[in-house]
């Protein structure tokens, strides 16, 4: 891809060059292809773009309805483009040109292009095809261009898109267009002598007062050849258009307005509160400051916004980059949006519709919102925000201790360690083979822990706790609680604190156990239920301290349960037991010392 330069330099230093020959030549017969058959032209020419010729304001050349095509956006969204460069031309440059494949057209070196003030401003925004310029007689007013595109005499070309709006004239803003044709009022004829012995005259310097804006000039994209343009501005306050084709357009210092043309370009105001207007492609944005401003259209395409502060996508724009390590947040709109954080802290929500959030590293929060929405954390500990049975949450190994918060019932998808339960809807939850924590609500929960060493917390309501496999911590909290426990399930505690007046908290024991199997013992202030011929056992924490942790009712798999009052009779014997080791408390020696008849 060749890229085109146009820069904006004082006028004493405009200089025209030849890009076949390398000489001096007047603007207006620089194409070398001109004599071509339009059929065998080749699609887009390279050549040496002429930087900072300026135009005067009538043209007359046909503007060819063929314009280039622009570069397809990248699909994938989670790639960031390189940041647009913005070249300066060297005009000294004893590097080697590129030429068209056909002859070029040897012209004299002109340095002053004469003014025309009273020519009528183009308001065409495609390339000029060059190759149709020398067919129309100078100065012919009455040539191809039909009079009722023309605008009124005098009036400054700004070729404002349709979808932009005209903005009062401002003697400190440059405009630069680099979509206005070539003014045929400084065309050379095709018998007009073409060198200074012929007898081309000196013309006088170009008037570029541009009617009522004295500062605007006008830059010509050389006959549109070439895939891509870079557009810099100045220290001012610019207005700058584009074309059809690729461009990177850089404002520089000023508040600056920059209007992105059919193609996918990118759009930098650097310093300055700057606003940026899209049209069709697939555009990118760099946003620096508050004050920046980006402008959509519906159906305009798939665009990007990097942005190295906290920003809320404005309307029609789909996707935002965060920039820099800072601890930055992103905002979503009504759209299908791609959110991508930096390796600060980040706070991603995506408003409406089934969004994409990426957290990449960093300790951050991600939120779709409305919509089913695919989430993805990266490095650091992580909170996910869960509403929708579409919502998808992906981590991948060691990238830290992750959360999800979820208003609806949930199971933990691989590498999420931590799962709570939002609100008071009767919700349940379910760990993976991680050593996980699951907090309930104060509904009622069915929270069970898979694998792993979990820990679960169900809070207020009568819920259901199952740590599974692994030694697991339930705590049940007030309400009427179930714990399930079985073989297998390896060495579990219970913390069950229930200061209610009325409390019925019950241990349920898996297949296979019943009440021959138990060995209860006391360690320290703990009550210890040992099974028979396993290494399996349940604590119940704090039992023998204070009643306000005691479980009323034990119920076994065959049918049979122990009231509170049983419970009490058999572990009677035990409060007298001050042995930390359980091997010591014999409960069955015990309770029948007591005369349970157990």
């Amino acid at each position: 891809m060749d890229n085109k330069v146009l820069d904006v330099l004082p006028e004493d230093q405009l200089v025209v060059e030849d890009a076949a020959t390398g000489q001096e030549n007047p603007f207006t017969n620089n194409n070398p292809a001109q004599d071509m058959p339009s059929d065998s032209q080749p699609d887009a020419v390279d050549t040496q773009i002429p930087v900072n010729v300026p135009v005067s304001d009538n043209p007359q050349t046909p503007a060819d309805d063929t314009q280039p095509t622009a570069p397809n956006h990248p699909d994938d969204t989670s790639a960031t483009p390189d940041a647009p460069v913005y070249p300066v031309a060297d005009d000294n440059s004893d590097a080697e040109k590129p030429v068209a494949d056909a002859p070029a057209v040897d012209a004299p070196a002109v340095t002053d292009v004469p003014a025309n003030d009273d020519v009528q401003n183009p308001t065409a925004s495609a390339p000029v095809d060059p190759q149709t310029s020398s067919d129309v007689p100078a100065g012919d007013n009455n040539g191809t261009q039909n009079p009722a595109d023309q605008e009124p005499a005098n009036v400054p070309n700004t070729a404002t898109p349709d979808n932009a709006t005209n903005d009062p004239a401002q003697d400190d803003v440059n405009t630069i267009n680099i979509s206005a044709p070539v003014d045929d009022q400084n065309t050379p004829d095709q018998n007009t002598p073409s060198s200074a012995e012929d007898g081309v005259e000196n013309k006088p310097a170009a008037d570029n007062s541009c009617g009522d804006h004295p500062c605007d000039k006008k830059w010509v994209d050389n006959n549109g050849t070439g895939e891509k343009v870079i557009i810099t501005g100045t220290d001012q306050d610019d207005v700058i258009h584009g074309t059809a084709l690729a461009e990177d357009i850089s404002g520089r210092a000023g508040d600056d307005k920059l209007y992105s043309g059919p193609g996918d370009d990118v759009l930098d105001g650097e310093a300055g509160n700057d606003a940026m207007y899209g049209c069709h492609g697939d555009d990118v944005y760099y946003v620096d400051s508050e004050g920046d401003k980006v402008i959509e259209f519906v159906n305009q395409g798939n665009d990007h916004v990097f942005s190295s502060i906290s920003y809320t996508l404005p309307e029609n724009v789909e996707n935002v980059h965060l920039m820099t390590d800072d601890d930055l947040n992103a905002v979503g709109n009504e759209l299908d949006n791609v959110l991508h954080g930096n390796d600060g802290k980040n706070d991603l929500s995506g408003g409406a519709g089934n969004d994409n959030l990426y957290g990449h590293a960093g300790d951050d929060i991600l939120d779709g919102e409305s919509g089913a929405d695919f989430m993805v954390g990266g490095e650091g500990n992580d909170i996910y925000y869960v509403d929708q049975a579409g919502d998808t949450v992906v981590e991948c190994a060691d990238e830290g201790m992750d959360t999800v918060l979820t208003s609806i019932s949930y199971t933990a998808g691989d590498h999420v360690e931590n799962l709570t339960l939002l609100g008071d809807d009767d919700l349940n939850l379910t760990g993976n083979e991680l050593n996980n924590l699951l907090h309930g609500n104060d509904g009622n929960n069915i929270l069970l822990g898979g694998d792993g060493c979990d820990q679960i917390f169900a809070h207020d309501g009568n819920d259901i706790l199952d740590g599974g496999t692994g030694n697991d911590l339930l705590n049940g909290g007030s309400g009427f609680d179930t714990y399930l426990f079985g073989r297998g399930y390896g060495n579990d505690t219970i913390v069950d604190y229930d200061q209610s007046e009325i409390s019925n908290d019950r241990i349920s024991f898996g297949r296979g156990i019943s009440a021959d199997d138990l060995e209860l013992s006391r360690s320290g202030g703990d009550l210890v239920i040992g099974l028979k011929d396993s290494d399996d056992s349940l604590t119940i924490s704090q039992w023998f301290d204070n009643a306000d942790y005691q479980i009323e009712e034990f119920l076994f798999n065959n049918g049979d349960a122990w009231s509170y009052e049983q419970i009490q009779e058999a572990t009677q014997a035990l409060y007298t037991t001050v042995s930390a080791n359980s091997q010591l408390d014999d409960i069955q020696q015990q309770a029948q010392a007591a005369g349970s008849g157990l």
